[in-house]
């Protein structure tokens, strides 16, 4: 693998650090060989044609990932014979082009074994079946039930074929592990440069007939669970007691499970070639999904060696609050990815039949590109297919290009944190839906920030103890009910320090398993005991806190309707109004912003720290609606606190123009683009180098 030692020089403190990554993860540019129907009868022909249009890195199939009969000989020798084959091919034909080969070690899908759709296993295909051979390996919910599924069940996701038989593993069962291990270890040796791992989820949501599951409840679970933590459940079928501290303490601890087999995974595959690479894919977002699955992407961010996250949302044209939810998934992602010091991929969707194709794919691309993440874009709802390939063939030259987008040692400029707390989610949405307003109020707090200007950074709450006084002047605690007496404690010490909080709704009012304590954890630093319908701001210490009873990010999110790509439901007036108050409440703690943007809410700006100075994106949503994805030009203008020593513009793929320096910039926002300030390093730049060093 090759490493690169950057060396990080910033002003104001100046600091020096060196990374050492693996240069080739960052901006990588995916593609399959079964992206052109034309080259699918030719593999060769399929990886030449990918490499032409730009791609750096293959990611193939394999039986070695798909069969369950790959975890034992002959299947997985011969496969990894095939993988050889192949990673030799690439490696020697395409000088720095990479391969990886896609595993879902949980999931199975076996094809041909319910011929008729009744629901059973063929019975001269009992012998294929995951299922029937080893039922003790399957994932068991609440009900008592295995997660196993046919394609005759209702709601089937597409890749359950008609005949298929789909079985979800349970990391818990040692077999299960062991194969899985030794599997790995062959696959370390195949000569590929990596695996792309997918979903490692406990399922608890799968069509119309496996509802709100918990898995993995299994003996061999319930029994690690024991051994982990002390507490007994009781074997399914049974109800979840929400009062019951077993159960509290089992929802934290099916992270604990998937986070430590993805780390043992890992090891084992750097115990047989150090330069393998891991990356984990995942859907998984900051919304009730994260409970069903127990796959933290914090978690996997930290144990893998990055996440490739997968997302929908744009497949098509859509109104402008369905592109600024999707940045707002892609900035909380980065944020914590960059943070464990991680690079981040996607894999991302723009349906090749949708209208108004050409633009809507330009728009995509601008949002990944100026956010960070990797290019690999599916044009249907499979993994391969392409939206177009001279388009993709353009955007990947234009990245190989400015390779400076993705310079390792950019971090976020930042005056203001966000705080998103897993326990919060766990506890308050119970896997429900419908309870899910937490998250509504956590994404609509980036969407606010992302459209009014205001640089931030988005925390896990698990970085919170490593957040100090004068690093970052404000912290964002929207409805943060969840929290442990060590975070309430850090917090405070934190305010009293002279740092700043803006909490909303119930913040601090349940423990860390998610139990009412009756007055607010922080009611001394909020001056509120609990909950109610005002603002009440709070000197405490050296510091200040804002807090309010009403959760205008919530509504906010509510009446801007991201989900709905019409905007039939969106109310946009009314989203502006809870936008506003909950800008007044922000004012109110004082925290101000050296660098000013004069431009409309619908142009989304994005701050960057670099070590010849600071970058600041723009990418421009006005006129964005249903049918049209091109923007309107928009005008605007960066003011600045002192001069920088060279200015430049980077539109979107165009070509770079230097710029008059100033402190104050003119341009115009077609559809997206980079500003580059030389030598500009706000005092805030050196904020979250101490984060960056210590999680290397």
């Amino acid at each position: 693998m090759t490493k690169l030692k950057i060396f990080v020089f910033l002003s104001v403190p100046l600091m020096v650090f060196a990374l050492e990554l693996p240069r080739w993860v960052y901006g990588a540019r995916i593609a399959t060989p079964y992206d052109l129907e034309a080259y699918w009868g030719n593999w060769k022909g399929s990886v030449r044609k990918a490499v032409e249009g730009g791609a750096r890195v293959i990611l193939d199939w394999s039986e070695a990932g798909n069969s369950w009969k790959c975890l034992y000989d002959p299947c997985l020798s011969r496969e990894i014979q095939k993988m050889k084959a192949k990673a030799e091919f690439v490696h020697s034909h395409f000088p720095g082009v990479k391969i990886i080969f896609y595993v879902s070690p949980l999931e199975y899908v076996t094809r041909g074994l319910d011929s008729d759709g009744d629901g059973r296993i063929d019975p001269d295909k009992r012998q294929l079946s995951l299922f029937l051979n080893h039922p003790d390996w399957i994932q068991m919910g609440i009900s008592g039930r295995r997660a196993v599924f046919f394609g005759s069940y209702p709601d089937m996701p597409f890749w359950v074929c008609p005949s298929c038989e789909d079985v979800w593993l349970t990391p818990a069962h040692r077999q299960v592990r062991e194969l899985h291990l030794r599997q790995a270890e062959k696959l370390a040796q195949s000569g590929a440069d990596g695996l792309w791992l997918d979903v490692p989820f406990l399922l608890s949501e799968f069509g119309e007939t496996w509802v709100n599951q918990w898995p993995d409840l299994s003996k061999d679970a319930r029994r690690l669970f024991n051994k982990d933590t002390g507490k007994n459940l009781p074997a399914p079928p049974f109800t979840p007691d929400w009062s019951s501290e077993a159960w509290l303490r089992f929802v934290r601890w099916r992270y604990k499970l998937i986070r430590e087999f993805i780390q043992e995974y890992n090891r084992t595959l750097k115990d047989k070639n150090q330069d393998f690479l891991l990356a984990i894919e995942t859907s998984v977002d900051f919304t009730v999904h994260l409970t069903h699955t127990a796959s933290d992407p914090r978690d996997m961010a930290e144990v893998a060696d990055l996440v490739a996250h997968e997302t929908g949302g744009v497949e098509e044209t859509a109104q402008p609050y369905v592109w600024l939810y999707f940045l707002a998934k892609l900035k909380a992602w980065r944020d914590i990815d960059l943070f464990l010091g991680k690079p981040s991929w996607s894999l991302s969707y723009v349906f090749s039949w949708a209208p108004d194709l050409e633009n809507t794919v330009k728009l995509h691309a601008a949002s990944l590109i100026l956010n960070g993440f990797s290019y690999y874009t599916s044009g249907n709802e499979t993994m391969s297919g392409i939206p177009d390939y001279q388009l993709r063939k353009t955007i990947s030259l234009w990245m190989d290009k400015h390779p400076e987008l993705y310079d390792p040692s950019l971090f976020p400029y930042s005056v203001v944190g966000v705080v998103f707390s897993r326990r919060t989610l766990d506890y308050s949405s119970r896997g429900m839906w419908e309870r899910g307003e937490y998250p509504d109020g956590f994404y609509g707090t980036i969407m606010i920030l992302l459209q009014s200007h205001i640089p931030f950074i988005v925390l896990h709450e698990d970085f919170l103890k490593k957040v100090e006084a004068g690093k970052i002047p404000l912290l964002i605690l929207p409805d943060m009910r969840t929290m442990d007496e060590a975070e309430a404690e850090h917090l405070r010490k934190y305010v009293e320090q002279g740092g700043k909080i803006l909490a909303t709704g119930e913040t601090s009012l349940w423990d860390e398993l998610g139990r009412n304590r009756g007055r607010f954890a922080l009611s001394d630093v909020l001056g509120v005991d609990r909950a109610f319908s005002g603002v009440r701001i709070n000197s405490f210490g050296k510091g200040l806190s804002v807090y309010s009873g009403i959760s205008h990010e919530k509504y906010y999110f509510w009446n801007s309707a991201p989900w709905d790509i019409y905007g039939e439901g969106s109310f946009p007036e009314d989203a502006d109004w809870e936008r506003e108050e909950f800008l007044r409440l922000l004012r109110k703690t004082g925290v101000t912003f050296p660098v000013r943007i004069n431009a409309p809410p619908w142009v989304i700006t994005t701050f960057w720290c670099s070590p010849s100075g600071m970058r600041i994106g723009f990418l421009n949503l006005s006129g964005v609606e249903y049918g049209k994805s091109i923007p309107e030009p928009v005008n605007i203008s960066v003011n600045l606190p002192i001069r920088p020593f060279r200015v430049s513009y980077l539109p979107f793929l165009g070509e770079e123009r230097q710029i008059p320096s100033g402190r104050m910039i003119s341009l115009e926002i077609r559809r997206a683009g980079v500003l580059k300030l030389e030598g500009f390093f706000p005092p805030e730049c050196g904020n979250f180098l101490h984060f960056f060093v210590k999680n290397k």
